[in-house]
């Protein structure tokens, strides 16, 4: 199944039916990103293996007949703009607030 042109719900839906799995997905998007972000820089920052390890996460919580929430398994991007509880860097897109 092609992750491209599916709509968030369309892709929580097929996770959920089992159709994709949260693993694909995520595999998916990434490798989108190794693709074309060297062209059109719209990541400052990725961390492919938390989101590999959350997938997992989300994937086996589905086998296991739990609901592990509304959209799940579908993978976001955060603006730079927005602090994150697990520790990713906030910096705006600006130098001084690196590090």
């Amino acid at each position: 199944m092609s992750t491209q042109d599916l709509t968030a719900c369309r892709m929580r839906d097929a996770i959920r039916r089992g159709e994709l799995s949260a693993a694909e997905a995520t595999e998916t998007c990434l490798a989108a990103i190794d693709r074309t972000d060297a062209k059109v820089r719209a990541f400052l920052s990725t961390d492919a293996a938390a989101a590999r390890r959350r997938a997992q996460k989300i994937d086996r919580r589905l086998k296991a007949g739990e609901t592990p929430g509304l959209l799940a398994g579908v993978p976001v991007a955060v603006k730079d703009n927005m602090c994150t509880a697990d520790g990713q860097p906030t910096t705006c897109a600006s130098r001084i607030l690196e590090g």
